[in-house]
């Protein structure tokens, strides 16, 4: 996990993506050319999936008082429905609060 200010986090998050579809694409021209094993394929399948953002969703934003996550804008269904997910997740697990605990405890009491 990065936390940071939007911009940068911004540009950190484009980069990401950027080196994960890079490699993506590289991967696939070369099973067009080489086409692996099953085995091999399912295992770089499975390692790539963790590399999508639709499977996440969205990004938590910080320093608001409820859940609040940031979408792709080019976010498909699938991703938007992770995102709810993950929104309700937090609602759930009453994560804003976990994370003010936390940084009391870091800071001395600061952010109260």
């Amino acid at each position: 996990m990065v936390v940071c200010e939007g911009f940068v986090g911004n540009v950190i998050l484009k980069v990401a993506e950027g080196m994960a579809s890079f490699v993506t694409q590289a991967v696939q021209s070369a099973f067009a050319v080489h086409p692996p094993r099953d085995e091999v394929k399912a295992a770089l399948t499975d390692a790539f999936s963790k590399l999508d953002y639709a499977e996440y969703g969205g990004a938590p934003l910080l320093g608001v008082t409820a859940p609040v996550l940031i979408g792709h804008g080019r976010s498909s269904p699938h991703a938007i429905m992770n995102m709810i997910r993950a929104a309700q997740s937090a609602l759930q697990h009453d994560v804003n609060r976990h994370i003010m605990e936390r940084l009391r405890g870091v800071t001395g009491g600061a952010g109260s």
